[in-house]
């Protein structure tokens, strides 16, 4: 919870889309040997969508603290 208040999760959501995105690679190089490819669009989706999500939060705070327009923060 406090990770995602502070945009920490945009590190594991780039890893969810790229692991989604090779994922997706190996089961079609397996020839059908493997499955999953329901799985892999899964993360590889919910990893852009958080990423996505991060970026927003992360320019929501920026803005709140330039719009702001103090630097004594609270002293």
């Amino acid at each position: 919870m406090c990770c995602s208040a502070f945009g920490l999760t945009i590190i594991p959501s780039i890893a969810a889309a790229i692991l989604g995105v090779l994922a997706k690679g190996d089961i079609a190089r397996s020839g059908g040997a493997l499955s999953g490819h329901g799985q892999a669009v899964t993360g590889l989706v919910t990893g852009i969508i958080a990423v996505v999500l991060s970026l927003a939060v992360i320019v929501f705070f920026v803005v709140i603290i330039v719009a702001d327009g103090s630097t004594n923060f609270g002293y």
